[in-house]
């Protein structure tokens, strides 16, 4: 018995087409594993590095992007004031009761906030890179028949790297004409204390809300800390002004000032 596995075992040892055929696909697929592209990136000191390593057949170009987080500088920003209205409307008024707040018990304030600056956001790109190329012995796996070549190059441009961001500034106007060119008389409040402010939303709506709390409740101008009036002296009267509406009297302008192209030369904005 010892002698014939003895026999058996060598015989196992020996040429096996098919075993040689399974150590080949074993050996391709260990060798496909290997063959990935990896990408080392980091930043620091302000620049940003992309390093990628492709193995044989693989194509590098396109396999990846870079996202990057932009912040303004005050610089680029603009301090604005916004109005802020107290409730206006009841929160669960009586049945059949006006759901409006009476106008002693609304008060108005300021609230100040720093948006970007009605312009195009771009950036001075530059990119350097090397580029690894086989100039002989890529059709062979192994790198040690390759004859390599690194390209360097620089390309830097200006862009556009983000959407403008404009923050609206809606106001309630009256329209008028003075020499044919266009002067509106817009709602201001004057506090107890002798602030003034054009009252100033950052939605249309909130603009058109107060217009109806105005327009429902027949308000002469008195509030709860102040006055309202869209000429100084005067009672504040709607019905002298059937065309008051909630405007954003800047648009033209700011959009027109954040749709520039962007040019090596900083822009001036209005």
């Amino acid at each position: 018995m010892r002698n014939l596995n003895q026999i058996a075992t060598l015989t196992s040892m020996g040429p096996d087409p098919k075993v040689g055929a399974e150590i080949s696909t074993t050996r391709e697929e260990k060798a496909d594993i290997k063959d990935r592209v990896s990408i080392f990136a980091s930043i620091k000191g302000g620049a940003a590095r992309i390093v990628q390593y492709g193995g044989w057949r693989r194509d590098l170009t396109g396999s990846s992007t870079f996202d990057a987080s932009v912040l303004l500088s005050p610089a680029d920003t603009d301090l604005q004031a916004f109005t802020v209205a107290g409730d206006l409307k009841i929160k669960s008024p009586a049945a059949g009761a006006s759901p409006w707040n009476s106008p002693d018990k609304v008060m108005f304030g300021q609230r100040f906030v720093r948006v970007p600056k009605p312009a195009p956001l771009c950036a001075r790109v530059r990119l350097d890179f090397v580029v690894r190329h086989i100039t002989r012995g890529r059709e062979s796996t192994s790198e040690s028949n390759d004859r390599v070549l690194f390209y360097r190059g620089l390309s830097e441009s200006i862009e556009n790297v983000a959407p403008p961001a404009t923050p609206e500034k809606w106001k309630i106007v009256a329209p008028r004409t003075i020499g044919g060119r266009p002067a509106p008389l817009m709602l201001s409040f004057k506090g107890d204390d002798g602030e003034e402010q054009a009252l100033t939303f950052s939605d249309k709506g909130q603009a058109i809300e107060l217009l109806n709390w105005l327009r429902a409740l027949k308000i002469a101008g008195r509030v709860g800390n102040g006055q309202l009036y869209l000429k100084d002296g005067e009672p504040l009267d709607l019905a002298r002004y059937p065309g008051l509406d909630a405007t954003y009297i800047d648009a033209e302008r700011d959009w027109k000032a954040a749709t520039l192209p962007c040019s090596a030369t900083p822009v001036q904005t209005p």
